[in-house]
């Protein structure tokens, strides 16, 4: 691969590029050298996969997760270090770093409340004076809910791909029709564009009164003349409008 990347040059005895910096990482990645490598930690890792999969899945209500992590991280400890080119430690770090910021906490959720238990939704519960600072994975009506064991992403690509993909799809859409808004505006804005220079909200305003609500009239007056309600004249209750007076 060596022979692949640069050359010696023999006016400087420095080592000098043979290929454009830009193609470095897709010729080290194509290269023959690079596959093996691949191949050889990956079946490395396939090995410790095998061995800790009945443990992770025998994980259940009352068991040690302290001891769970001890015995993974050094058999896989164990197996990287006939790796080549690599350096077991570092792997066993990206485990371990792991197992602190997100797999410790799903472990003693299991063996504290069970596999069922803990991968139910959580409700999250707000007091009138200390409202909670946990951020809600979903809502349902005014109720808002936290997934701690499984994110619901996992869910909804497991049950529910084509209303995700459709979703994203309309997202996109409106993400396109925003920024053609924006730059129609910047091109045509101003005091002397074709735009006002302070376009109108997308969303229609309704006035508000001191309580926070639009104000309603009542019955009586005559918010709509020449007529006291305003109804289209297809409604059944057409007949029964008397004109204003």
């Amino acid at each position: 691969m060596r022979r692949v990347l640069k050359y010696r040059n023999n006016s400087s005895s420095a080592f000098q590029l043979r290929i454009p910096a830009a193609d470095i990482k897709a010729t080290i990645f194509g290269h023959s050298e690079f596959t093996t490598f691949n191949e050889s930690a990956t079946r490395l890792y396939a090995k410790w996969k095998n061995a800790a999969t009945p443990s992770l899945k025998g994980l259940t209500r009352d068991s040690p997760p302290k001891a769970l992590i001890e015995t993974i991280s050094e058999d896989l400890l164990t197996i990287f270090q006939k790796a080549p080119l690599l350096d077991a430690y570092d792997v066993y770090q990206h485990l371990m770093a792991y197992w602190e910021e997100t797999m410790q906490d799903d472990c003693y959720l299991v063996s504290g409340d069970g596999w069922k238990k803990a991968a139910q939704p959580q409700l999250i519960i707000d007091d009138k004076k200390n409202k909670s600072k946990t951020k809600p994975d979903f809502a349902i009506g005014k109720k808002k809910y936290t997934a701690e064991l499984i994110p619901p992403a996992l869910v909804i690509a497991r049950y529910d791909p084509k209303d995700q993909a459709a979703i994203e799809a309309m997202e996109a859409e409106v993400a396109a029709l925003e920024q053609e808004l924006e730059e129609m505006a910047e091109e045509h804005g101003g005091e002397d564009g074709l735009l006002p220079p302070h376009p109108p909200p997308l969303r229609p305003h309704r006035p508000q009164n001191q309580r926070g609500r639009a104000p309603r009239h009542r019955a009586d007056e005559h918010v709509s003349p020449p007529f006291s309600r305003t109804w289209t004249q297809n409604s059944p209750l057409w007949d029964n409008i008397t004109p204003a007076t």
